[in-house]
């Protein structure tokens, strides 16, 4: 995002839309995203979250890749502003479906493969639960439709794995690394193997 825009997107966060110019900039950069933000409610509408570890069949996991964990905090925290600016505009129903695409997001990240994964769904459902209960305490949106999207994140939380849990996976996942490394020794090339050792005098 663009650094300029940094300290409005927070403001939005906490759930006060910026003013003047600022909140003008902010939103036209919400828009500019507005595929994004489809593409994210079309994605945290499926059944299972899989995401990619390797570029290649042969890759081991000490080459794994996250790289979409941060985009997807990104993702969330624009669901978060959006949802300010469509209270701002009177549109609570919009601000709640934000909040649970969040949450869902949330839900399937946090059920990955990694502790990281876990954690980084634990950051979006918390992102989602803040804003949820911001809007509760407003009054400006209905009981009924607050009643229908509380039960549905208590579903969600209560259903995403424990830190025990998440713990247990990054052993594994650690014991899979080190099989790896063992059953492929020979074609290791580890980045300090190339290096000088120093001499001590």
């Amino acid at each position: 995002m663009p650094q300029e825009l940094s300290e409005s997107l927070d403001l939005a966060m906490t759930g006060q839309w910026p003013a003047g110019e600022q909140g003008e900039q902010l939103k036209d950069w919400i828009e500019s995203n507005r595929p994004a933000l489809e593409l994210a409610k079309q994605a945290s509408a499926m059944p299972q979250y899989y995401m990619p570890f390797f570029r290649g069949d042969s890759d081991m996991l000490i080459e794994a890749l996250l790289p979409t964990l941060g985009q997807s905090r990104q993702i969330a925290r624009l669901l978060s502003a959006d949802a300010t600016l469509q209270i701002s505009q009177g549109n609570s129903a919009a601000a709640i479906e934000n909040y649970l695409i969040t949450q869902r997001m949330g839900h399937q990240i946090g059920n990955g493969k990694t502790l990281i994964e876990g954690l980084v769904g634990i950051a979006c459902a918390s992102v989602a639960e803040a804003g949820m209960s911001r809007l509760a305490e407003s009054g400006q949106a209905d009981a009924e439709s607050l009643k229908t999207a509380m039960l549905e994140m208590q579903s969600l939380r209560e259903s995403t794995p424990s830190f025990e849990l998440m713990v247990q996976g990054e052993q594994q996942w650690a014991g899979s690394f080190i099989d790896d490394v063992m059953e492929n020794r020979a074609g290791c090339e580890w980045p300090w193997a190339n290096s000088a050792n120093p001499r001590r005098t």
